[in-house]
């Protein structure tokens, strides 16, 4: 009844549906794909079994639905593939199998890359779900990377694959603003595009799958890169850490802290970072770059030895060697850069966007130097927000720092004299 591609994908319930009681059973609609059919009371179990990423394989082994069941829920898409939103009807092969197939031959070396199109969670200036694209496209000046978009049912999995430049200079990338030439064995990175994000849908079930798939590239040993999206999908990602490192810390770049109180446990991009305070697997809270005056609960953040800042001012005044000198270069550390760090004349697209902040170089020189010192597990990029489409100084800058991220294993060389001379 189902291909083997099928049973051995992650589905998860698609959020927004629509569920009404009627006499005889549940009527339920996807309003996403226009889709409704009467389900037996029984779907419940079904729905709730997919509320967080598993396979179909699972629920068959375990017999909580039966197979009509099954088929109805996957042909009307009410559980979709987890991986990029793909629903069964849409793709019913082919889509969690590939990307399966990429996380497969990860290694330490391979980085892997997602967005996450929402901002569900801000509360300033809106815009960020745009902010993948928008990195992507600004992404795009690099000669060394080129973006493949494959066919069929994995049509939405792109991969940032080096480029092969033909004569002497293959193989070679010139990085004048760093002085670097970079030679040999070109970085593996896999772009898996975006994960769906249903506009109402709540930031619970976008979270959900942030960390099932932070999940799986790490514990295929791969290093996960996240495209935002507003901040609070860092709660997400950093709880998959947690759960992963018994220690690490985090390198936190931003114009705000970033750990208000989480009432009820709601989650904002106001308060990712409070969640990771709270495990004991957590060893240093790094901010780099904050500013304003902002409030604080109780003394708590200010008392926490985990916890240590240097603001905007103070770090224009430090070497990037410096700025780092206090951290323990034996901790794995998870990067998260908002891009409100950096000064709004330079990104001004932004949810909340604050006067003074970091430079462009100045941005650059340290984020090279966190990668090249320690041990960067994961990292994300957020809060680049603006209109689709449009030219984004925000994401210039968060693309030229994501190549960065990207090329921090490359050996390279001094560069010189670029110039060659035909004999």
């Amino acid at each position: 009844m189902f291909s083997e591609e099928l049973t051995d994908a992650f589905l998860v319930t698609m959020p927004g549906l629509v569920i009404r009681e009627e006499a005889d059973g549940l009527f339920i609609s996807n309003p996403a794909l226009g889709t409704s059919a009467e389900c037996p009371e029984g779907v419940r179990v079904l729905l709730e079994f997919f509320r967080s990423p598993r396979r179909l394989e699972d629920l068959l082994a375990a017999g909580l639905a039966d197979p009509e069941t099954l088929l109805l829920v996957v042909d009307n898409g009410f559980v979709i593939d987890v991986a990029l939103g793909f629903t069964a009807a849409e793709a019913p092969v082919g889509v969690a199998s590939e990307i399966k197939q990429i996380l497969d031959i990860a290694s330490p070396n391979v980085t892997v890359v997602f967005g996450v199109p929402t901002d569900a969670a801000a509360m300033g200036n809106g815009g960020a779900r745009n902010g993948p694209e928008l990195i992507r496209t600004a992404f795009r000046r690099y000669p060394w990377f080129s973006r493949h978009t494959g066919r069929g049912a994995g049509a939405a999995t792109r991969l940032f694959q080096p480029k092969v430049d033909g004569g002497t200079r293959a193989g070679l990338l010139l990085d004048f603003e760093l002085r670097r030439t970079y030679r040999g064995e070109k970085p593996s990175v896999f772009d898996l595009g975006d994960l769906v994000c249903v506009p109402g849908e709540p930031l619970r079930a976008i979270g959900d799958r942030v960390s099932w798939l932070v999940d799986q590239i790490m514990e295929k040993n791969g290093r996960p890169v996240m495209l935002g999206g507003d901040h609070s999908i860092t709660h997400y990602s950093l709880s998959s850490v947690a759960r992963r490192y018994h220690k690490f810390g985090i390198i936190h770049f931003d114009a705000h802290h970033d750990t208000y109180a989480q009432p009820f446990g709601f989650i904002t991009h106001a308060n990712p970072f409070r969640g990771a305070l709270e495990s004991s697997s957590l060893v240093a809270l790094f901010q780099i770059g904050l500013r304003t005056v902002e409030w604080a609960e109780t003394d708590e953040l200010v008392t926490d030895p985990r916890v240590r800042y240097l603001s905007a001012l103070e770090v224009a005044e430090c070497e990037p060697a410096q700025v780092f000198s206090s951290l323990d270069v034996d901790v794995p550390y998870y990067l998260s850069f908002d891009i409100d760090c950096i000064s709004p004349h330079l990104a001004p697209e932004t949810g909340t966007p604050e006067p003074g902040g970091l430079s462009y170089y100045r941005a650059l020189r340290l984020v090279d130097e966190a990668l090249r010192r320690f041990q960067i597990i994961g990292a994300d990029f957020v809060e680049v927000a603006g209109p689709a489409g449009q030219k984004c100084g925000a994401a210039d800058v968060a693309a030229r720092l994501v190549f960065q991220t990207l090329v921090a294993g490359v050996p390279f060389e001094p560069l010189g004299n670029y110039v060659s001379r035909n004999e």
